[in-house]
């Protein structure tokens, strides 16, 4: 393209032109728009800041006048009658419009709708009687406002409702806020002159401090003349807008006349070499910066062509890099782009396996199988001497290591060096060049060794990064055992062979006491544990024995052709180290584990059904009583399956209600009077009918379910002590059993307590029955979570007395006020001196620690006679009623459960 007479016809030409009036014209709008902006958004501002500041001043005034008015009520309630309240003082009339009295035996004086309405208001324990309270606007008249202020005298409460046209004079036709509507936090107006828009301003007149009442939000805008807008940056920018394009043109018309031409031959030579023509070169004898970039122009295209096979032959590398990693078929490519930067060179390339102080060094050579040698270490952490090349000495004969690696050179007028390639500071590769002279190279030679330098160390830094991935995917990082994966392709491996040639065994364990240490100690202690049980557990397998952790606390032991002896032996034995104790930080700890067994081929030829079993194994051995083992039965199927829907559908009742809450009766001794109830859950299954809890609650125990199971019968236990108090039903307290689940939610006791004024009962109405058992673990936890309820009233029955964990020294300090003696020691009272012994013993022990006592399970009058006479507090059983509906229970406590225990108390204090 030539340009001739008037330039600004050619394309580039117009394009240069008008960008650089387009670099001059946007600026200057750019400036406009940002000073216009910052205008507005000032102006913008400074009016919402008066909003607000309009918004608050209104606020503040209404709650004046509130405050006022309660003052007023105040004052009038110091000098008015409470039994005949009127307003007579004008003054006060101008602020109050209606008055009325509630006396605290709930008499009513006055304006007995407005008490009436107060009395209706839900009251809450923040709030029990509420200050102040109000009702719509309606047909354009204002929300009336009244206020409650208590009798100086005790009396009862003074309610006086607040004059409209003293509240609300900001608001009425004439007045400041004319244009702003009042809403209560609900959104309902109390006096809305006018309706707000829904991007109007609002702010918050805060009442909770004040009244104890929710907030009141004023809405609308106050309004105002908008400021004058000041336009004279405005017509500044227009000024230099005008000028600034006419001399961006004449400056702009000489530049393109001396660009354009050099830019011509730039791009036709770019244009030539795009087509493939290294060869090509343009003018460059000009001498200004064009020239320059022509001579630039010049060099770059004589040394992209050198450099274009080097990029083709790493491309090359780089596909096999990023692709199915093969070292070997990668390091002849490195050979043959070698081979053709050093063609008279004799060329290997070394490649460490292993780690650095025992690795063998496989030798690549063009054409050739690779082959492994040692190389000496100092040789292999020698630095390069010119940060590419370490050279060896011509003067001296040539180690046997590079004799070996180049075979074909003769020692007498041989040089070599070689170029090692280091990842993290380690030689992991190693260029070796051989010949009759140190190679001369060029920077771009040197470059193109140095990446290919850089490829031999990321590519042997990968193959090793791979190898340790594939190690990792089925390795435990905290046991170094088999991890899941590395479990089932154990198993898998084994299953692929012939079953009946090659039987093996499955030995599923869990650790007991694993979480009641992790969650006492910490996850850390708990990890040295962990890998404590491994080392323990190695100790005593056979060689043939893989041991693997799939997850949590649990191990699998693949056991290859053992035979069922071997197998139960090995079980036992593991039951019997892993209950040794383990010192972690100084504390002894035990856990225990159990061990389920399932054998291939009998039990199954799939690995996730061998698993499965050994599984279900494993938990019929905890459901045995912890620290045994157990071998997988057909019958423990038919287990997991009921468990399965008992866990299913027990989540549906919860959801839906499909629990029912009976209630066993406690009697005192004594008197025979119904003193209190525990709470016990049933479940009527639409299929299985009624489901025992003692198939259940393990069940939900074992899940997560037992925390909503215990929540729902607490509140249904709640909801029915209500009802039966507010029904004139005489029980002291119902009595609930609790989960350890349950204790450890920090927020228990709160709940507990907020639960209980809920539903409007006190303390004292409720007993949580917790079992020895809890104390086994973190007995701290279990104090912290019963403290609270404790110091607010609440009972607490420590239930199954004996059978659980209660040292003599522990009892004086555990936090409970109930001590419920097990049925298994109340069942042979009267037949057994031992039995009698025992109860004695506890009674006992609960009279001098300051305890009363309950039997639980009295069926015979033989045991109550005894109970009687061994001074036991309180009795429940059958022998009185079973656990019963609400409505039967609260039949019998009308009638009186306790009729027959009156009878045998009179006869037993006759008879001595």
């Amino acid at each position: 393209m030539r340009i001739k007479g008037l330039f600004l016809r050619s394309r580039i030409a117009r394009r240069t032109f008008a960008v650089l009036l387009a670099a001059a014209l946007l600026p200057l709008l750019l400036f406009a728009a940002v000073a216009s902006h910052a205008y507005l958004s000032d102006r913008d501002h400074r009016q919402r800041r008066a909003e607000a500041e309009f918004l608050k001043h209104i606020g503040m005034r209404s709650f004046d006048r509130l405050t006022a008015a309660r003052a007023t009520l105040a004052a009038y309630a110091a000098d008015g009658l409470f039994d005949a309240p009127a307003l007579q003082d004008p003054a006060v009339k101008a602020v109050l419009v209606r008055v009325a009295t509630v006396g605290a035996d709930g008499a009513t004086h006055g304006e007995l709708a407005m008490a009436q309405q107060w009395r209706a208001l839900p009251r809450t324990a923040a709030a029990p009687l509420p200050a102040l309270w109000w009702t719509a606007e309606q047909s354009a008249q204002p929300g009336r406002v009244m206020l409650a202020w208590p009798d100086a005298g005790s009396r009862g409460h003074w309610l006086a409702e607040v004059n409209p046209a003293f509240l609300f004079q900001d608001f009425s036709a004439d007045g400041p806020a004319a244009t702003l509507c009042l809403r209560d936090a609900q959104g309902r107006p109390l006096r809305c002159p006018q309706i707000a828009a829904a991007d109007d301003p609002s702010w918050h007149l805060f009442l909770a401090a004040g009244f104890g009442s929710d907030d009141w939000v004023l809405h609308g805008r106050h309004q105002s003349p908008e400021p004058a807008l000041q336009d004279g940056v405005l017509r500044l920018s227009l000024g230099a807008g005008l000028a600034t394009p006419l001399l961006v043109g004449v400056l702009g018309l000489m530049l393109v006349r001396r660009t354009l031409v050099p830019l011509e031959q730039l791009i036709d030579g770019t244009r030539r070499v795009a087509r493939g023509d290294w060869q090509t070169r343009v003018d460059a004898r000009r001498d200004d910066e064009f020239g320059h970039l022509a001579r630039l122009f010049n060099a770059m295209v004589a040394r992209q062509g050198r450099q274009l096979q080097a990029v083709t032959a790493q491309a090359g590398i780089d596909r096999e890099l990023l692709g199915a990693l093969d070292i070997d078929k990668l390091m002849q490519q490195v050979l043959q782009r070698l081979q053709v930067l050093l063609p008279q060179a004799q060329l290997a390339v070394l490649v460490r396996r292993g780690p650095e102080a025992e690795a063998a060094w496989q030798v690549h050579r063009l054409g050739q199988p690779p082959v492994l040698q040692s190389v000496p270490l100092v040789v292999a952490r020698e630095a390069a001497q010119d940060g590419l090349f370490v050279t060896h000495d011509a003067q001296r004969l040539l180690p046997s290591w590079i004799a070996r690696a180049l075979p074909g050179v003769a020692d007498a007028v041989t040089t070599a060096c070689w170029v090692p390639a280091l990842w993290q500071t380690q030689t992991v590769a190693m260029m070796l060049i051989g010949g009759s002279t140190r190679p001369a190279l060029d920077d771009d030679a040197r470059g193109e060794i140095a990446a290919l330098r850089d490829r031999c160390a990321l590519a042997v830094a990968a193959a090793e990064r791979e190898h340790r991935l594939v190690e990792r995917a089925v390795r435990d990082d905290l046991t170094g055992l088999f991890n899941r994966h590395g479990l089932h392709d154990t198993c898998d491996a084994l299953l692929a062979a012939d079953p009946a040639a090659q039987p093996f065994a499955l030995l599923y364990l869990d650790l007991d006491g694993f979480k009641e240490v992790n969650d006492a100690m910490g996850h850390s202690v708990g990890d040295t544990l962990l890998r404590a049980v491994a080392d323990r557990m190695r100790s005593v397998l056979p060689p043939e024995a893989v041991l693997a952790r799939p997850g949590g606390d649990e191990f699998v032991v693949v056991l290859p052709s053992g035979s069922d002896a071997l197998a139960d032996a090995l079980a036992e034995t593991l039951c019997e180290r892993l209950a040794q104790p383990f010192v972690l930080r100084g504390q002894v700890q035990y856990i225990g584990a159990s061990v389920g067994l399932a054998s291939s081929p009998v039990d199954g030829t799939d690995r996730e059904e061998l698993l499965r079993r050994a599984d279900l194994a494993m938990y019929a051995a905890k459901g045995e009583g912890r620290g045994r083992w157990r071998r997988y039965a057909s019958a423990m199927d038919h287990e997991a399956s009921e468990r399965a829907w008992i866990l299913r559908d027990l989540r549906v009742a919860l959801d839906t209600g499909g629990l029912e809450v009976h209630y066993q009766p406690r009697l005192d001794m004594c008197s025979g009077r119904t003193c209190g109830a525990e709470a016990l859950v049933r479940w009527k299954h639409p299929v299985h009918g009624w489901v025992s809890p003692v198939r259940f609650v393990p069940v939900a125990e074992e899940s997560e379910l037992i925390v909503a199971l215990g929540q729902q019968v607490m509140a249904m236990a709640m909801v029915q002590r209500r009802r039966w108090r507010d029904a004139g039903l005489d029980v002291e307290r119902v009595a609930v059993n609790v989960s350890a689940r349950q204790l450890r939610d920090p927020d228990f006791g709160a709940s507990v307590l907020g639960m209980l004024a809920h539903h409007g009962l006190r303390p004292q109405d409720l007993e949580i029955e917790i079992t020895e058992s809890l104390f086994a673990g973190d007995a701290g936890l279990v104090e912290r979570a019963l403290a609270p309820l404790r110091a607010a009233g609440v009972q607490v029955a420590l239930d199954d007395f004996g059978t659980g964990f209660s040292s003599l020294s522990a009892l004086r300090h555990l936090p409970v006020d109930v001590m419920k003696i097990d049925r298994s020691f109340v069942i042979d009272l009267g037949r057994s001196s031992a039995s009698d012994a025992v109860v004695r013993s506890v009674i006992a022990l609960a009279r001098d620690l300051g305890k009363r006592v309950v039997a639980e399970g009295v069926e015979t009058a033989l045991q109550q006679q005894r109970l009687i006479a061994l001074g036991c507090d309180e009795v429940q059983g059958y022998r009185y009623a079973k656990p019963l509906p609400a409505e039967d229970f609260a039949q019998g406590a009308a009638v009186g459960f306790g009729a027959l225990l009156q009878a045998q108390a009179v006869a037993a204090t006759g008879a001595t």
